[in-house]
């Protein structure tokens, strides 16, 4: 016996698509039942599942959407032979691996094939082993409906239920599997309207799977064989720049960079010691060369770093250091792609760990503080002046029409094939003593507290409860400040600008949820990624320094639409309101430009519109229950 149910809130869809389709199908001995809810699918569903569970005579139970259609009567022998495999509990026809949330489509992997109304949607794999299967037709095996049940507690609506249903399949050691099956979905609303339409139900529920599934969010993946390539990367531009005859080089490795050996096997002659931090190193030592790979990007205070390394040479060491270009084709192309979509795209280098790419003014002048100059320099790294070529052409064409065009931006320009700075610098003199420590992002937003729920009565003040100053990333900092709080719950957490220097924000922002109500908030002000004096003066200038201009204090994150739902949904909640604030004075010659050059790569026709943002101010909600 198969089992057919349908979840109906529209009989006239199910009378025109489903049931034709289950009729076509159908064998002597089949079931055929519908269920609906106002409340939750997770409810209706498990009803289904209550009602045949015990039958032994059961060879599936397939779920499927009101306007799913079977559309030949192969689908029960294909469906039957297929959930013969060993160990597979569950069936669709679309679906995909490698995702974090319940969005399948946004994983690394897509598989299968289903007829859509606007199109086949249909992708290189028709059929394979995935992490999730899209709900609009679940087959479940009959060890499926005997053992796992929606999730009715942590979720409401008609969301998600499909993504976590595969992930309780999966965590017990069984397959979900794509199956080409003669089915089409006759949906009349495009998914990404649908999940920008539906009142946050979407983004509750891939809130609430990021929450549950997700327990070590924020936590970095590491993996062998990417270090080491990276590692040797670095290398071939780093050792060429350690001084002839050195004997001793220290080198600073980390989970990223590794040990220091294959640095010994291009210096021979030369002792190499790995260290792990430079506090480790005993006072009195010295080095003929101190070398830092893509360690600036990461620390909480470049100049300490930078001290400390200029007192462990000696007086005619060299400093060897490697930092990711601000200017570089990668940042800019993911800064275009945003562009093309700001609510639909992410810019990678907001979702992972911190990078904090530098100009070479910003060098310059952290050598010039700590008493180093610089002996060499070079930008170095992938040669991508194929891909930036139209990036180039469309900034010369747009700088060209502007009057009179930017300083320095055709220089710029040219630094987009280059990834990092590679340099070696020299003792200059006395060490001059380190500027104050940078502005934390604790700011307090007064403007953000008028989003606060008019009837709050608890309100955590996290912003007011930071230092105005310290180390570069705040993140413990605002984890001290949550955790010396009452237990909750509270109406709403208002984290002032302090996300701008979170490490790891989805974590900073699970540890707020922990503390609101199931309807609570968490307020907080951003500041957008794609704002003009960003975007500008990536091409335009190299004049960033340590306390002005668009990287003023080493922010660690910057924000775009999509990149703060993600980050939400990572941190347990899931974005109700957004407020943006205009920068004061937007330049509209430098707008034109960028408007000019969006038109001719053909991305970003509202470009100007968001370059200028400045801040978004933002009311993300527990999802509840």
């Amino acid at each position: 016996m198969i089992v057919y149910a349908a979840c109906v809130a529209d009989q006239a869809k199910f009378d025109a698509i489903c049931q034709p389709g289950i009729a076509r199908t159908f064998r002597d001995g089949d079931v055929m039942v519908t269920t609906s809810s106002t409340h939750s699918i997770f409810e209706a569903y498990n009803e289904v599942l209550d009602a045949f569970r015990d039958r032994d005579d059961l060879e599936a139970l397939v779920l499927l959407h009101e306007d799913t259609e079977i559309l030949h009567r192969r689908f029960a022998p294909t469906l039957l032979g297929a959930l013969r495999q060993p160990d597979l509990a569950i069936v669709g026809v679309v679906g995909g691996t490698g995702m974090r949330g319940i969005a399948w489509w946004h994983g690394d992997r897509q598989v299968g094939r289903v007829e859509e109304t606007r199109r086949t949607l249909e992708y290189d794999v028709r059929e394979g082993d995935v992490e999730a299967v899209d709900g609009l037709l679940l087959a479940l095996s009959p060890w499926a409906v005997r053992n796992l049940r929606f999730d009715d507690h942590t979720y409401t609506g008609f969301d998600g239920y499909d993504a976590d249903f595969c992930r309780q399949a999966r965590v017990a050691g069984k397959r979900v599997r794509c199956v080409e099956l003669p089915v089409a979905h006759r949906h009349d609303r495009d998914g990404e309207v649908r999940v920008s339409s539906d009142n946050n139900s979407f983004c509750r529920a891939d809130a609430a799977f990021r929450a549950k599934w997700n327990p070590d969010v924020g936590l970095p993946v590491t993996d062998a064989r990417a270090r080491a390539r990276i590692q040797q990367e670095w290398l071939l531009y780093l050792a060429p720049l350690i001084p002839a005859g050195a004997r001793r080089v220290l080198y600073l490795g980390d989970d990223v960079a590794g040990p220091g050996d294959p640095l010994g096997e291009m210096c021979p002659g030369a002792t190499v010691v790995p260290v792990a931090d430079l506090a480790d190193v005993p006072d009195g030592e010295r080095f003929d060369a101190v070398v830092l790979p893509d360690a600036l990007e990461r620390t909480h205070a470049p100049d300490a770093l930078i001290a400390r390394a200029r007192d462990l040479l000696d007086d005619d060491g060299a400093l060897v250091l490697s930092a990711p270009n601000a200017a570089s084709f990668g940042y800019f192309l993911g800064l275009l792609a945003v562009c093309s979509n700001p609510a639909g795209w992410a810019f990678a280098q907001s979702l992972e760990p911190p990078l904090h790419p530098y100009t070479l003014s910003e060098l310059v002048d952290l050598a010039d503080r700590n008493g180093l100059s610089f002996a060499g320099l070079s930008l170095s790294g992938h040669d991508r002046s194929g891909e930036a070529g139209p990036i180039i052409a469309a900034a010369d064409a747009g700088y060209a029409a502007a009057s009179p065009p930017p300083k320095g931006a055709a220089s710029a320009i040219q630094r987009l094939t280059a990834v990092r700075y590679y340099a070696s610098a020299r003792i200059a003199g006395a060490a001059a003593a380190p500027p104050p420590p940078p502005v934390l992002g604790s700011v307090v937003d007064e403007a953000l507290l008028e989003l606060v729920d008019p009837s709050a009565q608890r309100i955590a003040r996290i912003d007011v409860m930071l230092p105005p100053g310290g180390d570069v990333v705040a993140d413990d900092a605002i984890l001290r400040a949550i955790a010396s709080l009452d237990d909750g719950p509270y109406d709403a957490v208002v984290l002032g600008t302090a996300l701008d220097h979170a490490r790891v924000p989805e974590v900073v922002l699970r540890a707020a949820r922990s503390l609101v109500s199931a309807e609570g908030a968490v307020l907080a002000t951003l500041t957008n990624l794609l704002r003009v004096d960003l975007l500008g003066g990536l091409l335009e200038r190299d004049a960033w320094t340590y306390g002005e201009g668009a990287l003023a204090g080493f922010p660690v994150r910057q924000f775009t639409q999509f990149d703060l739902a993600i980050l939400s949904a990572d941190g347990g909640l899931y974005v109700d309101r957004v407020e943006d604030e205009l920068l004061p004075h937007p330049d509209p010659a430098r707008i034109a430009v960028w408007t000019r050059i969006a038109d001719e790569l053909e991305v970003g026709k509202d470009i100007g519109t968001h370059a200028a943002v400045g801040r978004m101010r933002v009311v993300m909600r527990h999802p509840g229950p």
